[in-house]
């Protein structure tokens, strides 16, 4: 933030003068200790291009995740490691009085509030928590909370947070460490490729990248796994890993997938379920409800809300599946009843005689 954002988001905040000045404190100081690494952990830096400066990390499998995290997350303005430490007491299991100065791995500023977090394994939490009872506790929810921590930052308008690994998205930092490949390197993708793409998945809303990869010559998986990370295409992160291809499914952008999902909330995709389907059984597909009359094996027939019924390839009727075109609906959702059916059955076949 600039000064005139931050002056803003301090305001917005109702921050007192005092809490302001130890904010200004942290943005401006370095960290206060180099990190180092510890037994089965590896510490390092990272180059933050949200915050313009490397970030520091004491463990590569909790803390680098926890960066990572922050650095894509749109509610995260700005992340500081090592920040200026306060004093916190607290008793130990013997019921020892304990004082000592304590510097957390973070001082976070989010779009609605800021404050400290400290990131450790859920099993390094349990331990602490059982050496250090009145420090380390965790919730019903099984959110672990620090009450001297707590008590130090509410004094000033601000929060304490302690995260585990629990908390991470493995999935999604996994794929955005994947990405970051192709935001560090010259990305050039041909132009043509580009719009051949784009036109397909504007189609074929949440089909998948390797149905995209088969349909389009001269595409290369490099140029989609770009797309994705120029947000020229949307992909739900945390959904599965981008290397499984076919599982992958892209959107043109956020806002369609948004909406696909809500469809999909009273609607399952055939591809999620036993493709050998009854008959009988009632799917969307081109807007409109079609009840399956034989799923044959080189053929599949399909009966119309109008209409007499149609016969399509077997074929043709998988990759409509591997697509996500055709939708399952339950029968309490469909606007075709079983009595509905048997009249548009007798009336084809009075057409038909």
């Amino acid at each position: 933030m600039n000064p005139t954002e931050f002056a803003h988001w301090c305001q917005t905040l109702c921050l007192d003068s005092k809490t302001i000045e130890l904010i200004e404190r942290i943005r401006t100081a370095p960290p206060t200790r180099r990190v180092q690494g510890k037994a089965g952990n590896v510490s390092g830096t990272y180059p933050s291009q949200k915050m313009g400066v490397t970030i520091q990390f004491e463990s590569h499998r909790v803390e680098l995740w926890a960066i990572y995290q922050m650095e894509h997350c749109e509610e995260v303005l700005e992340f500081y490691d090592q920040p200026e430490g306060f004093k916190i007491r607290y008793k130990n299991a013997a019921g020892r009085n304990i004082g000592h100065y304590h510097t957390p791995d973070f001082f976070v500023l989010r779009t609605g509030g800021a404050g400290w977090e400290e990131w450790k394994t859920e099993a390094q939490l349990i331990k602490l928590s059982e050496k250090y009872p009145t420090r380390y506790q965790k919730a019903e929810n099984g959110q672990w909370y620090c009450p001297p921590g707590e008590a130090y930052a509410s004094q000033l308008g601000l929060k304490y947070y302690v995260r585990s690994d629990a908390n991470l998205d493995r999935i999604y930092i996994q794929n955005l460490m994947f990405l970051e490949d192709y935001l560090k390197g010259s990305v050039s993708i041909n132009e043509k490729i580009t719009t051949q793409v784009k036109k397909l998945v504007t189609e074929n809303s949440s089909i998948t990248f390797s149905s995209v990869k088969n349909s389009i010559k001269g595409i290369r998986a490099n140029d989609l796994y770009a797309m994705i990370a120029l947000e020229q295409l949307y992909v739900n992160l945390s959904e599965c890993p981008l290397i499984d291809q076919k599982s992958v499914r892209l959107y043109t952008d956020k806002a369609t997938y948004d909406a696909v999902s809500i469809i999909k909330q009273v609607s399952l995709p055939l591809s999620k379920v036993d493709r050998e389907v009854e008959p009988n059984t009632v799917i969307k597909w081109d807007g409109r409800v079609w009840r399956l009359l034989n799923p044959g094996q080189k053929t599949i027939t399909l009966l119309p809300e109008i209409g007499q019924p149609i016969q399509i390839n077997r074929t043709f009727w998988e990759s409509l599946l591997e697509t996500g075109q055709i939708n399952f609906i339950t029968e309490k959702e469909s606007s075709v009843t079983a009595q509905e059916v048997q009249t548009l059955m007798s009336e084809a076949a009075l057409r038909r005689s």
